[in-house]
């Protein structure tokens, strides 16, 4: 079922390639609520730049309010989406982690790239330019977005501020967050818990049961796993239990009530809650609308 989840929310698009490996594409959207960017995710970065309008953007079940002149960084691996509160359009940059810092500098890549991997919904940044290196960072954006397509050497234009960029980001946006902290070890074994909750989502799991699968006390298994994640343990599965419901509501004909309970859910007015919560959208409608992209 995994791998269903993934074809269902993961976004179809190639947005790199060896020799080019980032996109940049332009969107207009018109305002009262309707959908300016569909619901994804992708395993690449990505910068949204609103160059004007407003909009409501989502990452898993936060809403960013977003006006004009202001950014959303997007880590790999978090399902986003907007809502446009006020016609406008938005400029959108989804590049490859290798274009930050070659995996093969190891020691660099560990330290600048592999923590914001590990724990992609703990870095997900909303740049509104009250602070000064969050200026500059949209000043750098608005430059990449103004030459794209159109200079012989845009791509060194891009490469080169989004270097800068990342640099900004990592300085002030995920260095105070990553402090000293180093899970080690305890991230190893903390990968036998998810792989727990992934094939036993269904079932009814205790917090003791995820802490002896990865050899850690409950205590040091919460800390550990909110630490690497940015989720408690039984966020991180009611996500993951949402997101199988989804692959059931778009693959299959099953009753929502059935579906419920397939997903460990023991009622279904919280399922319905908590679905409309994170997916912004009624079971029903949901799968209404995934028949209609089918079509």
């Amino acid at each position: 079922m995994e791998r269903s989840q993934k074809a269902v929310l993961r976004e179809g698009v190639a947005h790199h390639t060896k020799a080019r490996p980032y996109s940049i594409h332009k969107s207009m959207f018109s305002g009262e609520g309707e959908r300016a960017l569909y619901m994804h995710w992708h395993p690449e970065f990505e910068l949204c730049y609103l160059e004007s309008g407003s909009l409501e953007f989502m990452v898993e079940d936060i809403c960013y309010p977003v006006r004009e002149g202001e950014a959303i960084f997007v880590p790999p691996g978090l399902l986003h989406w907007a809502r446009g509160a006020q016609a406008g359009s938005f400029w959108a940059l989804v590049f490859s982690s290798e274009l930050v810092v070659d995996p093969l500098q190891t020691a660099a890549f560990g330290k600048y790239v592999q923590p914001i991997l590990q724990n992609p919904a703990g870095f997900c940044l909303h740049l509104t330019g009250g602070q000064q290196w969050q200026q500059e960072a949209l000043g750098d954006l608005a430059r990449i977005f103004a030459g794209a397509g159109q200079r012989e050497d845009s791509e060194l234009l891009v490469t080169g501020l989004l270097q800068v960029i990342w640099h900004n980001l990592y300085r002030n946006g995920f260095a105070p967050v990553l402090g000293e902290r180093s899970l080690g070890r305890s991230a190893q074994r903390l990968q036998e818990a998810v792989r727990m909750i992934h094939a036993h989502y269904g079932e009814e799991l205790t917090l003791q049961a995820l802490a002896d699968a990865a050899h850690m006390s409950e205590g040091q298994f919460c800390r550990s796993f909110k630490e690497l994640t940015g989720n408690t343990p039984f966020s991180y599965l009611k996500r993951y239990r949402l997101l199988q419901s989804c692959v059931y509501l778009s693959e299959t004909d099953k009753k929502v009530s059935e579906i419920c309970m397939l997903c460990g859910f023991n009622n279904i007015s919280y399922f319905n809650r908590e679905f409309l919560k994170m997916i912004r959208e009624k079971p029903s409608v949901y799968r209404a609308q995934c028949r209609e992209k089918q079509r």
